[in-house]
């Protein structure tokens, strides 16, 4: 152990104190979150620190996110126990899904942490999601992960960066297929031993390249809902380089009626725009609604919305062919 630390600090709730009745950025919080730190364990551990944007993270553009990226490839990973990166709660999942797969072979371990509340609020849980990533980091695992710390529970959970979903209306936020990689309990991390998380040994003994990192935004995102007339929506849909849709948790969606699904595939097979559906469990019975319905789509199996979208992005990014994206395991988003 080097007992050293690099720290990328991105704004967020985590970075930001309450001026005016208004939540919003301020740099005196890097240095309160590392202070509060000390305070709290010691000086046994020392960090470095850059920070490459100052956001609140609903605001994260394109440019955001590379100045992310290039920051950590600067990193000299020799040097370090490992990285954390700080970020704000809305858009956590998005950046962790990114980094999962453009890190997907970083030696060391990779933290994304976040706050509900700013630094100064007694509800905040930054300062146990940053001690719940030192302590991870302790544990020697490579990969990117997510520190995060559900309201009224005791322990931090540790997330598979490539399974974090977004944080919930409640400030909760779980790893899709519902088991979290594991808990920080009383200073060291605890490994969750159960289907469907991969073993340390196997992370450490599974190192894949990943995306090179070149985004393409020009994506349209859906979500199934009742009453969705997919006849209007289609047009504009359509003219993105790629269509995405979120099916139900029963990999359904509405395909009835002159507004039903197949104005949606039928527009995006006339123009040649790949249309991506998921999540899709492979091992689920397919409702006769469904039937046939998504033999013009890719299907996204076994993993989350989340981490589709950013395989997407990615592999129009690195013009890459979207299905062969879709079907590789990366880092361990895929369940089965």
């Amino acid at each position: 152990m080097k007992n050293k630390i690099f720290v990328i600090f991105t704004g967020g709730t985590i970075g930001s104190s309450v001026k005016d009745g208004f939540v919003a950025t301020d740099g005196r919080n890097r240095f309160k979150l590392l202070e509060g730190f000390a305070r709290e364990r010691g000086e046994g551990i020392s960090f470095d620190t850059s920070n490459p944007v100052d956001m609140l993270s609903e605001n994260i553009s394109e440019s955001d996110l590379q100045a992310i990226i290039a920051a950590l490839r600067a990193v000299d990973a020799a040097s370090y126990d490992g990285v954390i990166i700080t970020h704000g709660t809305d858009t956590l999942s998005f950046t962790a899904n990114v980094l999962s797969q453009v890190f997907a072979d970083y030696p060391l371990p990779v933290v994304l942490v976040s706050s509900l509340y700013p630094l100064d609020d007694e509800r905040n849980n930054g300062y146990k999601n940053f001690a719940a990533a030192v302590d991870f980091i302790a544990a020697g695992i490579r990969g990117v992960y997510v520190a995060y710390c559900n309201p009224g529970e005791e322990y931090a959970q540790i997330h598979l960066s490539s399974r974090a979903c977004a944080v919930d209306y409640s400030g909760c936020m779980y790893s899709f297929g519902g088991v979290p990689f594991g808990e920080v309990k009383n200073g060291a991390f605890v490994y969750r031993d159960c289907p469907p998380n991969p073993s340390p040994a196997e992370i450490a003994n599974s190192v894949k390249k990943g995306f090179c990192g070149k985004i393409c935004a020009d994506i349209c995102v859906l979500s199934a809902r009742p009453f969705m007339n997919f006849s209007k929506i289609a047009p504009t849909a359509a003219g993105a380089r790629a269509v995405l849709l979120k099916l139900y948790h029963s990999g359904t969606v509405c395909t009835v009626g002159d507004g039903g699904f197949s104005a949606l595939s039928d527009e995006c097979k006339a123009r040649g725009v790949p249309l991506i559906v998921g999540p899709l469990d492979s091992f689920a019975n397919v409702y006769k609604s469904a039937d046939g319905a998504f033999s013009a789509c890719l299907a996204a199996q076994d993993m989350s919305f989340g981490v589709t979208v950013a395989k997407v992005m990615l592999a129009l990014g690195d013009g890459r062919d979207i299905a062969e994206a879709l079907s590789e395991n990366t880092f361990f988003e895929k369940i089965r």
